[in-house]
């Protein structure tokens, strides 16, 4: 099991994480957390969500839609005052353009809370909401990390100090990618601190 030693860069950085508060998308150390399949000496070190200004664009794009009801409503109003009980339809106009709103709202907000990644003492974990039937869970040791990346696709990414982090392993034919992480620069020296002290914990089996 791997943890941090006080003499690598990291460990601080540890402390500036535990401190990041929004929105509970990057705790360090949880408590009450859990996930199955989790060995009894396995130890949660970072549980990551994706930065919540990812649900900006999902409220705004929830807002005009339910605006667009309405604005229906007041065309068909319009055209049709003499001929319809526009009351009635004007309101049904509103309830299902606010219902609707709210849905594809809460879909994003879903999607957003529970796909996360967890780094633990032994593995990294990445878990993606799809729908509420349908997810995917993918999984890696730590010792099969040889490589950790990041990138910052744009201004919004730069400003709100979130990148993609790209994740090579030696068992895996395909890359992890965890997308929109809040200081991924801090994070990405956690778990290059944590793969060496695994690699160097642990005995060689062609992995490292």
């Amino acid at each position: 099991m791997a943890e941090l030693k006080v003499t690598q860069s990291s460990y601080k950085k540890m402390q500036g994480l535990a401190k990041y508060k929004l929105f509970d998308s990057v705790r360090v150390y949880p408590d009450r957390v859990s996930f199955d399949g989790q060995d009894k000496n396995e130890t949660i070190i970072l549980f990551l969500r994706q930065h919540p200004i990812i649900l900006i664009p999902p409220l705004v794009y929830a807002v005009g839609v339910f605006l667009l009801f309405i604005f229906f409503a007041w065309i068909f109003g319009t055209l049709f005052s003499a001929t319809a009980n526009i009351s009635t339809i004007g309101f049904v106009l509103f309830i299902c353009g606010f219902a609707f709103s709210i849905s594809m709202f809460l879909y994003s907000f879903l999607k957003w809370y529970f796909t996360v990644n967890i780094v633990t003492s032994s593995r990294l974990v990445d878990l993606d909401f799809e729908t509420v039937t349908n997810s995917r869970w993918s999984t890696t040791v730590l010792r099969a990390i040889q490589d950790v990346s990041y990138s910052t696709p744009g201004f919004i990414n730069a400003l709100f100090d979130m990148a993609n982090l790209i994740i090579l392993t030696a068992s895996h034919k395909e890359h992890f990618e965890l997308s929109n992480v809040p200081k991924a620069r801090d994070v990405q020296d956690v778990i290059m601190d944590l793969v060496e002290n695994e690699k160097q914990n642990a005995p060689n089996n062609g992995l490292n």
